[in-house]
């Protein structure tokens, strides 16, 4: 493995002062962010923010990979701090062995950190891993068994339609599963994220990565500052809230947009899942099936049933009965609305258990907020957030004096607050980077990032908005030549590699 470098002559020499440098790899849908804290008197820190791409982005792979190949070559092959936020996969699919490990291996890391939602000694956590497992395996289950026996579905169009929405669930529920390794053997039908794996076993080596798990409240000593921890929250009930409620929406607290889930979440989450578990073989699943071609005792065959006058003038004689042979009449795939929903909301859980990280450096206290993809319930929690060794210190004053802001969740509704959010971002400096890959977007008919949030962060900004897909947008009226110059005086967009954006501490 590499060598950590033990002198400052890989310093840049025009180097007049202290400064931090964040590098926002362009490597499809994903999070890959170098920051690099330098200065002329001492060799720089560097610390990667997450590495991986969404899980269908399969195209960018080899772009990943060359990503942490420049990684290397920056760090020349030594990374002071390895920070993983949550285990999704377009955060951490990188240091899978089908991606980029073997490139990881050739670094040396001096520690990683985590959130405390890691920690399996830590109580709640592992109270918590334990009933998303739980829910996993029996949604899983469930996909599995009426997969199977989908094909008892007579009507093309709707067998296909239903087989679309179960690729949909397991596409949501395959991006955030679960390490065996920090559980032992993982229930049937929860596959690990292979990059999560390979992270966490960095600490069982010989010599071991130390591995290290934060709570919100603590301050972690940097060359030139600090960095403060601000989530996850502790508080079960604002990991699993998402959304904000109809009062803080009324409050403009979030960009509100209607739900882009799916309909039919009107089952209790216990209610669907004990459904789900009574019928979590494909033999169920057939027997639940009311006309079927294939013989059994006391089942009407489908052909039979259509020639039998009760059924033929109540199930089959009408105008939309002969183009789908009645399957709009069916229920049997109604459940997957509800399915899908609690998906969607497992995904949001694991993104709310963000590691939410505020660099504070230089004599200036500028700060650099790297939220991972916190939603509401992180966000909102950051006021309740005692430093321990700072008890005066808010998030509010953070949010003040914070200079560069990562955008959370690729720019998503609910990953940046209004008012508790951007609108405390008063600094004249603020610049703003966004991992997005609009073409990808598009293709999965999401909506990222979000308009009402971005035209905001444009104009909040003054136009200092970095995308990953587009680089720089257009100078804004309001903004002075002179002005924009030194943005990009500042700023560098380096073909398909990186956005690079420096700021003087």
């Amino acid at each position: 493995m590499a060598k950590r470098p033990t002198t400052s002559t890989d310093t840049p020499a025009a180097l007049k002062g202290p400064r931090a440098t964040v590098r926002m790899y362009r490597a499809g849908f994903g999070d890959c962010f170098l920051v690099s804290i330098e200065s002329p008197s001492q060799r720089p820190f560097h610390m990667l923010i997450d590495c991986g791409i969404w899980q269908s982005d399969r195209a960018n792979v080899d772009r990943l990979v060359k990503a942490v190949e420049h990684v290397k070559e920056v760090t020349r092959g030594f990374l002071d701090v390895l920070v993983v936020t949550h285990e999704h996969k377009d955060h951490v699919s990188g240091f899978g062995k089908t991606q980029a490990a073997g490139t990881f291996e050739t670094l040396d890391i001096g520690e990683v950190w985590l959130a405390w939602t890691e920690n399996m000694s830590d109580r709640l956590a592992r109270r918590l891993r334990r009933s998303y497992m739980e829910t996993h395996k029996k949604l899983t289950r469930a996909l599995k068994g009426f997969r199977a026996s989908a094909m008892g579905i007579d009507a093309k169009q709707e067998r296909s339609r239903l087989s679309r929405l179960v690729d949909q669930i397991e596409e949501l529920l395959g991006c955030s599963a679960l390490s065996e390794r920090a559980m032992g053997a993982a229930p049937e039908g929860v596959r690990s994220l292979a990059g999560m794996d390979w992270v966490k076993q960095l600490g069982t080596r010989t010599p071991a990565v130390p591995i290290r798990t934060w709570k919100p409240g603590q301050s972690i000593p940097l060359p030139l500052g600090r960095a403060l921890v601000l989530g996850p929250p502790r508080r079960e009930a604002s990991l699993r809230k998402e959304e904000a409620n109809a009062a803080e929406k009324r409050e403009d607290e979030v960009y509100t947009q209607k739900r882009l889930g799916f309909s039919g979440w009107a089952l209790g989450a216990d209610s669907l899942l004990s459904a789900l578990e009574a019928h979590s073989s494909p033999d169920a699943w057939d027997r639940g099936m009311p006309f079927r071609n294939n013989a059994q005792e006391g089942v009407f065959r489908l052909d039979h049933a259509r020639n039998h006058r009760f059924f033929r003038e109540r199930y089959f004689e009408s105008r939309q009965d002969s183009l789908d042979g009645g399957q709009w009449r069916r229920i049997d795939g109604d459940w997957l609305g509800s399915a899908a929903e609690m998906a969607l909301r497992m995904q949001e859980y694991t993104n709310n258990t963000s590691l939410v990280l505020a660099l504070e450096l230089g004599p200036s206290k500028k700060v650099l907020l790297f939220p991972g993809d916190a939603q509401f319930g992180n966000w909102a929690s950051w006021d309740d957030v005692k430093f321990e060794d700072d008890p005066d210190l808010t998030a509010e004053d953070l949010l003040r004096r914070t200079v560069l802001y990562k955008v959370g969740h690729h720019g998503s509704h609910n990953a940046t607050l209004r008012k508790r959010g951007l609108e405390r971002m008063t600094s004249h400096e603020l610049t703003a980077m966004v991992p997005v890959d609009a073409e990808f977007v598009k293709a999965q008919k999401w909506n990222m990032p979000f308009p009402p949030m971005f035209a905001d962060l444009v104009k909040r900004t003054y136009g200092r908005v970095l995308r990953s897909d587009h680089g720089r947008g257009e100078r804004p009226a309001s903004v002075s030549e002179a002005e924009w110059a030194a943005f990009i005086g500042n700023t560098s967009v380096e073909d398909d590699r990186y956005v690079e954006c420096r700021i003087d501490l």
